[in-house]
């Protein structure tokens, strides 16, 4: 069977990968990226757990961002990109031979929080990085840390 390249259609997607322990805010900042609401209101945190106990990943959650507005040239054409937020829990993301990490053109995004430890903090990047790196050699790593504004600037 021949395919013909004029009715081909071609899909623009970018897929964006938020891995890192539970409770470092990963829900939260997608959340935030997409423009809802953050699940946190004023009160929320109590002796530093989130009152939402529902809001925990099962797995992989994947969340389309229908609003984005982002484009790319290609062929001399202007085309919308379709963006995936994907989050995986944290055994997900620490199994090698998962199936669901995506190739290279995927983005990763290593969450960590500020509150931890330094020592903490950098184990969880290394284990993380070494994960990624262990399934998707050559894409990109972005670190991003959370919960800064309730982190001692004294220990960083």
């Amino acid at each position: 069977m021949e395919i013909d390249e004029e009715e081909c259609i071609s899909v623009y997607r970018q897929r964006i990968v938020f891995v890192g322990p539970k409770g470092k805010g990963k829900t939260s900042l997608i959340k935030r990226l997409i423009n809802e609401e953050s699940i946190f209101q004023d009160d929320s945190l109590m002796n530093g757990k989130s009152i939402f106990q529902d809001d925990q990943t099962f797995g992989v959650e994947i969340t389309p961002w229908k609003q984005s507005k982002v484009l790319i040239q290609h062929k001399g054409e202007r085309h919308n990109v379709d963006i995936e937020f994907w989050e995986f829990n944290e055994q997900n993301a620490l199994c090698s031979d998962n199936q669901l990490y995506p190739e290279k053109r995927t983005i990763y995004i290593i969450v960590f929080s500020w509150k931890d430890k330094k020592n903490e903090i950098v184990e969880v990047i290394s284990t993380f990085y070494e994960r990624v790196r262990a399934r998707a050699s050559e894409a990109p790593i972005l670190f991003v840390g959370t919960h800064f504004d309730q982190c001692n600037t004294s220990d960083l």
